[in-house]
Protein backbone atom coordinates (compact mmCIF):
# COMPACT_ATOMS: atom_id res chain seq x y z
CA UNK A 1 0.00 0.00 0.00
CA UNK A 2 2.82 2.45 0.82
CA UNK A 3 4.40 2.45 -2.65
CA UNK A 4 0.96 3.07 -4.15
CA UNK A 5 0.32 6.00 -1.81
CA UNK A 6 3.65 7.52 -2.66
CA UNK A 7 3.19 6.99 -6.40
CA UNK A 8 -0.45 8.04 -6.69
CA UNK A 9 -0.52 10.97 -4.30
CA UNK A 10 3.12 12.01 -4.04
CA UNK A 11 2.78 12.33 -0.30
CA UNK A 12 5.25 11.49 2.44
CA UNK A 13 4.23 8.39 4.35
CA UNK A 14 5.25 8.10 7.99
CA UNK A 15 4.15 5.92 10.87
CA UNK A 16 3.81 6.72 14.53
CA UNK A 17 5.03 3.95 16.81
CA UNK A 18 3.71 3.20 20.27
CA UNK A 19 4.89 0.53 22.70
CA UNK A 20 3.21 -2.71 21.60
CA UNK A 21 2.26 -3.64 25.15
CA UNK A 22 0.08 -0.56 25.43
CA UNK A 23 -1.35 -0.91 21.94
CA UNK A 24 -2.40 -4.50 22.57
CA UNK A 25 -3.92 -3.54 25.93
CA UNK A 26 -5.86 -0.74 24.23
CA UNK A 27 -7.04 -2.98 21.39
CA UNK A 28 -8.25 -5.56 23.89
CA UNK A 29 -10.07 -2.91 25.96
CA UNK A 30 -11.83 -1.79 22.77
CA UNK A 31 -12.94 -5.33 21.96
CA UNK A 32 -10.86 -5.81 18.82
CA UNK A 33 -11.05 -9.29 17.34
CA UNK A 34 -13.36 -10.44 20.15
CA UNK A 35 -15.96 -11.73 17.72
CA UNK A 36 -15.48 -14.92 15.81
CA UNK A 37 -14.93 -14.86 12.14
CA UNK A 38 -13.06 -12.93 9.57
CA UNK A 39 -9.37 -12.07 9.51
CA UNK A 40 -8.55 -8.40 9.05
CA UNK A 41 -9.30 -7.02 5.61
CA UNK A 42 -5.60 -6.40 5.03
CA UNK A 43 -4.80 -10.10 5.49
CA UNK A 44 -4.98 -10.56 1.73
CA UNK A 45 -2.19 -8.02 1.30
CA UNK A 46 -0.17 -9.57 4.10
CA UNK A 47 -0.35 -13.21 3.02
CA UNK A 48 2.92 -14.32 1.57
CA UNK A 49 4.74 -11.68 3.61
CA UNK A 50 3.62 -12.56 7.12
CA UNK A 51 0.18 -13.88 6.44
CA UNK A 52 -1.98 -16.18 8.40
CA UNK A 53 0.51 -18.99 7.87
CA UNK A 54 2.06 -17.82 11.11
CA UNK A 55 -1.29 -17.51 12.87
CA UNK A 56 -4.25 -19.90 12.67
CA UNK A 57 -6.85 -17.16 12.66
CA UNK A 58 -9.81 -19.43 13.43
CA UNK A 59 -8.35 -20.90 16.61
CA UNK A 60 -6.22 -18.26 18.33
CA UNK A 61 -7.45 -15.84 20.97
CA UNK A 62 -8.34 -12.21 20.41
CA UNK A 63 -5.23 -11.38 22.44
CA UNK A 64 -3.00 -13.30 20.00
CA UNK A 65 -4.67 -11.58 17.06
CA UNK A 66 -3.99 -8.15 18.57
CA UNK A 67 -0.33 -9.05 19.19
CA UNK A 68 0.00 -10.35 15.64
CA UNK A 69 -1.69 -7.28 14.16
CA UNK A 70 0.58 -4.80 15.96
CA UNK A 71 3.78 -6.68 15.12
CA UNK A 72 2.85 -7.42 11.51
CA UNK A 73 1.92 -3.80 10.86
CA UNK A 74 5.37 -2.60 11.89
CA UNK A 75 7.18 -5.42 10.11
CA UNK A 76 5.50 -4.35 6.89
CA UNK A 77 6.14 -0.65 7.47
CA UNK A 78 9.82 -1.36 8.12
CA UNK A 79 10.08 -3.41 4.93
CA UNK A 80 8.61 -0.54 2.96
CA UNK A 81 11.11 1.92 4.46
CA UNK A 82 8.47 4.02 6.17
CA UNK A 83 10.06 6.47 8.62
CA UNK A 84 8.93 5.68 12.15
CA UNK A 85 8.29 8.33 14.79
CA UNK A 86 7.86 7.39 18.43
CA UNK A 87 4.67 8.66 20.06
CA UNK A 88 6.31 8.97 23.45
CA UNK A 89 9.07 11.15 22.04
CA UNK A 90 6.65 13.22 19.92
CA UNK A 91 4.86 14.09 23.16
CA UNK A 92 8.03 14.90 25.09
CA UNK A 93 10.41 16.61 22.67
CA UNK A 94 9.35 19.57 20.54
CA UNK A 95 12.46 19.38 18.33
CA UNK A 96 11.67 15.74 17.53
CA UNK A 97 8.05 16.68 16.84
CA UNK A 98 9.23 19.52 14.62
CA UNK A 99 11.27 17.00 12.60
CA UNK A 100 8.06 15.12 11.83
CA UNK A 101 6.33 18.38 10.93
CA UNK A 102 9.17 19.19 8.51
CA UNK A 103 8.72 15.86 6.74
CA UNK A 104 4.98 16.49 6.43
CA UNK A 105 5.37 20.12 5.39
CA UNK A 106 3.60 21.43 8.49
CA UNK A 107 4.33 24.23 10.90
CA UNK A 108 3.21 23.94 14.51
CA UNK A 109 4.30 26.56 17.00
CA UNK A 110 5.88 25.30 20.20
CA UNK A 111 3.11 26.85 22.32
CA UNK A 112 0.45 24.99 20.35
CA UNK A 113 2.42 21.76 20.67
CA UNK A 114 2.73 22.28 24.44
CA UNK A 115 -1.06 22.61 24.77
CA UNK A 116 -1.58 19.17 23.28
CA UNK A 117 1.61 17.19 23.91
CA UNK A 118 1.10 14.36 26.33
CA UNK A 119 -2.67 14.80 26.49
CA UNK A 120 -4.45 11.52 26.14
CA UNK A 121 -7.36 11.30 23.73
CA UNK A 122 -9.57 8.33 22.97
CA UNK A 123 -8.51 6.77 26.27
CA UNK A 124 -9.73 3.20 26.56
CA UNK A 125 -7.70 2.17 29.61
CA UNK A 126 -7.09 4.29 32.68
CA UNK A 127 -4.09 2.34 33.96
CA UNK A 128 -0.84 4.18 33.33
CA UNK A 129 1.50 1.30 34.15
CA UNK A 130 2.44 -1.79 32.19
CA UNK A 131 -0.38 -4.15 31.28
CA UNK A 132 -1.43 -6.71 33.85
CA UNK A 133 -1.32 -9.97 31.93
CA UNK A 134 -0.84 -13.55 32.99
CA UNK A 135 2.33 -15.50 32.26
CA UNK A 136 0.72 -17.17 29.22
CA UNK A 137 -0.19 -13.81 27.69
CA UNK A 138 3.28 -12.39 28.28
CA UNK A 139 4.75 -15.49 26.62
CA UNK A 140 2.35 -15.15 23.69
CA UNK A 141 3.15 -11.45 23.28
CA UNK A 142 6.86 -12.31 23.30
CA UNK A 143 6.39 -15.06 20.72
CA UNK A 144 4.23 -13.04 18.33
CA UNK A 145 5.57 -9.52 18.80
CA UNK A 146 8.73 -9.69 20.89
CA UNK A 147 11.13 -9.32 17.98
CA UNK A 148 9.43 -6.12 16.82
CA UNK A 149 9.06 -4.80 20.36
CA UNK A 150 12.80 -5.20 20.96
CA UNK A 151 13.83 -3.90 17.54
CA UNK A 152 11.81 -0.75 18.15
CA UNK A 153 13.60 -0.30 21.47
CA UNK A 154 10.76 -1.15 23.83
CA UNK A 155 11.11 -3.57 26.75
CA UNK A 156 9.22 -6.84 26.91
Amino acid sequence: VVPELRREFGVPVVAIVRDGRYVVRSLMARGCYQREGYPPIEADHIQGVEGRARLDWDTVSAFAKCCWYWATTYRLLERQNVPLYYLEKLNADYDYFEGLCDVLGLTVQQGDWQQHAGKRTNVSVEDEGPPVWGAAQWAQFGALAGDVQRRLGYPL
